[in-house]
């Protein structure tokens, strides 16, 4: 998808993006740009900018990358959660530039122990088990890092938590309070290693609901939401998830701290779709 491939740009070549609303038409007398529709809403995914666009992309006009905007989140994660610990670790491949400015702004050295056997993208996997089997095949340490972990601290940054199984799974149908795991996860591989403390960080706030807009969120496969016998769900604290995940704290960003970057960016706190973290959806802020 275009969220992977980064344009390449000739010298003196104009990089602009295509406004909401905007058709592009290239003819034989040069471009055509057309604004279609004139009340338009403006709503990013905000897990695609922590997640899915490739980090080497534009993201702005000006040339800063997503990779750019990752990074100076996890600077700011730095100082929200000063957590005192022995190495930062990002989780391959959307951790890795916010660890890169934690670690940058809170002093500890990075140390890049986990690694992807392949690239894998295991969160698009249509269910949970399926989720489960490819973290297990794809995430190791490399033997020659493991001596480095042994009695550390460790903070990691990952980009988000949703069915926890990047992290360590959990059993579904269980309560959900246990710490029991379907999938080993980086914090199970960082444990068997002998890491003593694991800490995760997060640039995206904690999910409450599901996604319609392009990636496949169910309600029922959320890590940090509970199903009750009514089928209402109850929201999990973030001590809770981590007594679900077996680490030892989770730290997420707020939908405040996620809006304060995007006006930073680009001037506009409303300009994500933050509906699966429990802002209003998009479409109900059409008048």
């Amino acid at each position: 998808g275009a969220s992977e491939i980064r344009p390449p740009l000739k010298p003196n070549s104009e990089l602009r993006k295509i406004k909401p609303g905007e058709l592009i038409k290239t003819t034989p007398n040069g471009i055509e740009r057309t604004q279609l529709f004139k009340q338009v809403i403006s709503a990013r995914c905000t897990l695609q900018d922590f997640y899915g666009a490739l980090a080497e992309t534009y993201m702005t006009e000006d040339g800063q990358t997503f990779g750019d905007f990752r990074k100076e989140m996890g600077k700011r994660l730095a100082r929200k959660f000063p957590i005192e610990a022995d190495m930062v670790v990002g989780v391959p491949r959307s951790g890795l530039q916010p660890a890169v400015g934690y670690s940058e702004e809170s002093g500890i050295p990075i140390n890049q122990v986990i690694r992807k056997r392949e690239e894998v993208r295991t969160y698009i996997s249509p269910t949970v088990e399926e989720t489960h089997r490819l973290v297990n095949e794809v995430y190791e340490i490399p033997q020659q890092k493991r001596k480095e972990i042994k009695g550390k601290r460790i903070i990691c940054l990952e980009d988000s938590i949703i069915k926890g199984s990047t992290v360590g799974g959990y059993p579904l149908g269980t309560d959900f309070d246990s710490p029991l795991k379907m999938s080993l996860g980086f914090a199970g591989l960082l444990k068997e290693a002998g890491a003593a403390e694991i800490h995760v960080v997060l640039p995206m706030p904690k999910f409450t609901e599901g996604c319609d807009g392009g990636y496949v969120v169910r309600k029922n496969q959320i890590v940090s939401l509970f199903k009750q016998p009514d089928g209402s769900y109850i929201e999990l604290t973030s001590e809770q998830v981590a007594k679900k995940l077996g680490v030892d704290s989770v730290n997420y960003a707020t939908i405040e701290d996620v809006k304060d970057l995007y006006e930073d960016y680009f001037g506009n706190r409303e300009a994500g779709c933050m509906a699966c973290v429990g802002e209003k959806h998009p479409l109900k802020r059409i008048a």
